[in-house]
């Protein structure tokens, strides 16, 4: 947990200071500069929650080996779909 705790804030930090420098150079509007740390982790967060409601090992190697390759199915069947 300790661990998970420290690259957690690291990441929130990181976007945290990326997001304020994009605010600042006017990169990002300041609305979506100063949440874009609430933006990266709120998917980590909902995938950890419910991870944990469902009592499930967090280093299941079949289930991440599935999930790559929904991921991989559901851009490869997309990739010939064009915008007109």
């Amino acid at each position: 947990p300790l661990i998970f705790a420290i690259v957690f804030f690291m990441l929130f930090y990181f976007s945290s200071t990326v997001g304020e420098k994009f605010a600042k150079e006017n990169t990002m509007s300041p609305f979506g500069g100063m949440w874009l740390a609430s933006f990266v982790l709120i998917p980590i967060g909902i995938f950890l929650t419910w991870k944990a409601m469902r009592d499930s090992q967090l280093f299941n190697k079949e289930f991440y080996n599935r999930l790559g390759q929904a991921i991989k199915r559901f851009f490869s069947s997309h990739k010939g779909v064009s915008k007109t």
